[in-house]
């Protein structure tokens, strides 16, 4: 021990917050505000809400490499909770849209021909029949299908 050097360090839990890197192409996406859900990687069935505060206005160089860019963000982690220490690694998820009561399916069961798109839906007595569907948001992974389904239906892959 020396003077000046800490002792103790409180933590105020119902301030908690998270700082994140964004890559370069998912940044053009992302306002302050929008909510976020946090995980924390010690507690993989844990969970709690959250917002985004701030996103850096300058990127700077990737860990994977130098030519992918990111930008530092920092999230506000609503509400408290025991389990809920200072440095805890987390993940985050950015709501960018929300759609009520939306039918989604994988965007690798959608078949496109031209300007139309359509999924393959297994039919009473087991056989398949090609609808043709409109399609709405989508990411990565998913597509919102906006009519030509209802829910229940079975599609195919």
């Amino acid at each position: 021990m020396w003077p000046g050097s800490p002792v103790l360090q409180v933590v105020n839990q119902g301030s908690m917050q998270v700082r994140a890197r964004i890559n370069q192409a998912d940044a053009a996406l992302l306002r302050a505000g929008m909510p976020v859900t946090v995980r924390l990687d010690a507690y993989p069935d844990f969970e709690m809400p959250g917002r985004l505060d701030q996103i850096a206005p300058i990127a700077v160089p990737g860990s994977f490499s130098p030519r992918v860019r990111s930008f530092t963000a920092v999230v506000s982690v609503t509400g408290n909770n025991p389990r809920l220490l200072p440095d805890l690694t987390a993940g985050i998820d950015i709501e960018l849209d929300r759609v009520p009561r939306a039918l989604v399916v994988p965007r690798t069961a959608v078949l496109r021909d031209a300007d139309r798109a359509s999924v393959r839906v297994r039919e009473a007595g087991g056989s398949v029949a090609t609808r043709p569907v409109t399609l709405g948001v989508a990411d990565e992974v998913d597509v919102v299908v906006t009519s030509g389904l209802k829910a229940g239906d079975v599609v195919m892959r």
